[in-house]
């Protein structure tokens, strides 16, 4: 049991460092590929025909997801949870999921008609799914079939004290075999280690199932790998089931005033021309002074949309100053990793770096 224990100190604390690097590069990476993103959309609403943007769209959308692995992995990406149905998630993936696959491969889904639903990150969902498959497909060079079931579980007592991370009780359970080499116990023992790979030289990064636990841990789920030798791999991941969403309907908006606070001059011009080419009037500032300046002026602010690490202050702790002369006062924030996030003050209020331009049009929709 000690060196169970230790081994956990050890992953965790390589795990900490890790997401330490990714926290600081992710900041300054979102905020160049946003404004590439945000310059190129308004382009192309000038030029909808223009291939080369689209190219430049493309990259930009690339290198944001490259970006969201990496917090994933490290565990520190921002995720927004929500009531799911883990069933039609899955379902609507089959198209997504067939282009992975290679002549030989089979797809099989069972998805029970009658299942609970779970509260959990849509994306991340989706990247555990679409991983699993790749690995899937992977494992199974000469060919053979992937199957993908969905269904409700009830987690016993006796398999919750044998396991850490997972309670008793109802749960959905999202299950990913394939019948392909499988592996050793030693094998399975290391497959969640970061950069470890079972693949020959340049066709993996062995962030991919180290990614898939990050995403799992913060979901709240469970994940269990069994597997052997010539024998296949099933992969077992448990979400704890909860009750049906309710969610608030969201109500459009007409024009209003926002300002706009982030030390980034280039992010900064690119969210006020995006803004702007939907007709709301904005207002900019660079710091906490300017902004608390622009706030005492009286000029009918009803929005602001600030950056969560400002260079010189904390954006949260700026938002309390201006709450304190406007306690009305919504604000939006925006940032590229959990780790800029106090517990307390997630709320729907958040915009994930890197974002397009109609994310953030329909998140400042939603405020007004």
């Amino acid at each position: 049991q000690r060196m169970v224990l230790e081994e956990q100190l050890r992953q965790a604390q390589k795990m900490e460092a890790i997401g330490q690097l990714a926290g600081g590069v992710a900041h300054d990476f979102n905020n160049l590929l946003m404004v590439i993103s945000s310059y190129t959309e308004l382009l192309l609403r000038n030029s909808r025909e223009n291939e080369d943007l689209r190219a430049i769209r493309g990259a930009a959308q690339r290198g944001a997801d490259l970006t969201q692995k990496l917090l994933a992995f490290a565990r520190r990406k921002v995720i927004e949870p929500r009531v799911l149905d883990l069933g039609e998630i899955v379902e609507d993936m089959r198209m997504l999921l067939k282009p992975v696959l290679e002549t030989g491969h089979g797809l099989v889904m069972d998805i029970a008609p009658a299942r609970g639903q779970v509260r959990a990150d849509r994306g991340g969902i989706e990247q555990i799914v679409m991983n699993l498959a790749v690995n899937a497909r992977d494992a199974m060079p000469t060919g053979g079939t992937i199957k993908i079931i969905v269904r409700d579980i009830e987690v016993g007592d006796d398999y919750a004290r044998a396991n850490v991370g997972v309670m008793p009780g109802p749960h959905v359970a999202l299950v990913v075999a394939d019948t392909g080499v499988g592996m050793d116990a030693a094998t399975v023992a290391r497959v969640f280690e970061p950069f470890f790979t079972t693949k020959d030289v340049g066709k993996g990064t062995g962030l991919g199932l180290s990614t898939v636990l990050g995403i799992v841990q913060q979901n709240g789920a469970h994940i269990h790998i069994d597997s052997s030798p010539g024998l296949g791999t099933t992969i077992a991941i448990y979400f704890p089931r909860c009750a049906p969403s309710r969610d608030a309907v969201v109500v459009p908006s007409g024009r209003a005033t926002i300002l706009v606070i982030e030390d980034d001059d280039v992010l900064r011009s690119a969210v006020r021309r995006v803004l702007e080419e939907h007709g709301y009037q904005v207002l900019v500032a660079s710091d906490a002074s300017s902004a608390l300046a622009i706030c005492e002026s009286g000029t009918g602010i009803e929005l602001v949309v600030s950056d969560i690490m400002l260079e010189r202050t904390n954006g949260m702790e700026l938002a309390k100053a201006l709450r304190a002369q406007r306690p009305d006062l919504r604000v939006l924030w925006m940032s590229g990793q959990a780790g800029d996030l106090r517990a307390n003050e997630v709320s729907t209020a958040f915009l994930r770096k890197p974002f397009t331009a109609e994310v953030l049009v329909d998140r400042v929709r939603s405020l007004l």
